[in-house]
């Protein structure tokens, strides 16, 4: 059986590499920077003709990328400040 020093990690521990490369801690490797107008959707827990009606009014920024359109990740962030912002008691 191979034991572990205290100085060592574990098996199970991701290392970054000195270079910058190597595995991804997991909270970072499922980021994305872009999401679809349904993943938006999703994550606001909203319709997507919602999300597509908030684009269309400026209120939600989006990217168009060839065809398809993309919401910043960033966006959905700085939307629901707006709405913090002009709401602070949620009412």
């Amino acid at each position: 059986m191979y034991e572990t020093s205290p100085n060592e990690p574990s098996a199970d521990t991701v290392v970054r590499l000195p270079s910058g490369r190597g595995p991804l801690p997991e909270p970072e490797r499922n980021v994305r920077l872009l999401l679809s107008v349904e993943e938006a959707a999703q994550r606001l827990h909203i319709g997507r003709s919602t999300v597509y009606t908030l684009v269309a009014e400026n209120q939600l920024e989006s990217v168009k990328i060839g065809k398809l359109r993309r919401i910043p990740a960033q966006a959905l962030e700085d939307y629901v400040a707006t709405l913090r912002h002009i709401d602070p008691m949620g009412a």
